[in-house]
């Protein structure tokens, strides 16, 4: 993917000056991070944008980064309203190799 298709896709305001243009972006890509989550957990019932939230509000400092880790590492957990239960909460599937595609960025 391109830097133009990035940041578009981020909501960068391209007609701003330079230190301007991420000025109130998300971090991440939105509609990916929300429809992988749901992929690898069907019964995360959460209104959408609602785990984009719990990140957002993530303190920057060394236990915000702490617990950012903690979910890469699948560690995260969400409240199953039907079972009445925590379950483990996945967003990255490490162990399907066909997920990462690698290509190579044009300079």
């Amino acid at each position: 993917m391109s830097r133009e298709v990035a940041e578009q896709r981020r909501g960068f305001n391209p007609w701003a000056v330079p230190r301007d243009r991420a000025k109130g972006v998300s971090l991440f890509f939105d509609d990916l991070l929300d429809a992988k989550l749901r992929e690898f957990k069907p019964r995360y019932a959460e209104a959408e944008g609602a785990f984009l939230g719990k990140f957002r509000h993530l303190h920057t400092d060394i236990y915000g980064n702490r617990e950012f880790v903690e979910y890469l590492h699948n560690r995260g957990k969400f409240f199953d309203h039907e079972e009445r239960r925590e379950r483990d909460l996945i967003l990255i599937d490490y162990y399907e190799v066909s997920y990462f595609t690698f290509s190579r960025l044009n300079a």
